[in-house]
């Protein structure tokens, strides 16, 4: 045991010297800011948020933004001013749902406040914070349908938007029902 030991420090100290010279050798990475601190430093945050997902967040008649999404990023705003001690600027930016991940990695926005589900997927990529609501998949027909069920919907055409969890939540639904993705205007 001992000499293991003995034989193990030198080792360890090579180790150690190696990686400090390649620390120092090797071109720097410079170190990303949070969204924290990119806030603090320029007095914005830009999130994105939804312009259809009545009542989420929907641009109203004027085209502003507005809905429960929009609610809960001017409560962030104003935590932020209370815990930065200064004014901040709430940038809304209209997403849509195959926006959102690349809008977030590549920093046009700081965060996303909309219908995004989690899924491991996404995961990869972005962090999700607790859920603040509780949604799930809804079908809309015309009022006296005679779809009142599931099983009603097999052989049926469903719309569904493109890259959403209620796409696949269709796809791989019980009904086996061809969907066609519906594409966002805008």
């Amino acid at each position: 045991m001992l000499q293991k030991r003995a034989l193990a420090k030198p080792l360890n100290l090579k180790i150690a010297l190696l990686g400090t010279l390649c620390a120092l050798t090797l071109p720097q990475t410079a170190s990303a800011q949070t969204v924290l601190e990119k806030v603090a430093k320029t007095g914005v945050l830009t999130a994105g948020t939804s312009k259809d997902a009545f009542p989420l967040a929907y641009a109203d008649k004027n085209g502003q933004l507005v809905g429960y999404s929009v609610d809960m990023l001017q409560l962030i705003k104003t935590h932020l001013e209370k815990d930065l001690k200064r004014p901040i600027t709430l940038k809304l930016v209209a997403l849509n749902p195959a926006d959102r991940v690349p809008k977030l990695q590549s920093g046009e926005v700081d965060l996303a406040c909309d219908t995004s589900s989690f899924t491991w997927e996404r995961d990869k990529f972005i962090d999700f914070s607790v859920s603040y609501g509780t949604t799930g998949t809804n079908l809309l027909t015309k009022r006296g349908s005679s779809l009142s069920g599931p099983e009603a919907l097999i052989g049926k055409r469903i719309g569904v938007l493109p890259k959403t969890t209620n796409e696949a939540a269709i796809k791989t639904s019980p009904t086996q029902s061809p969907n066609r993705s519906l594409q966002r205007s805008g």
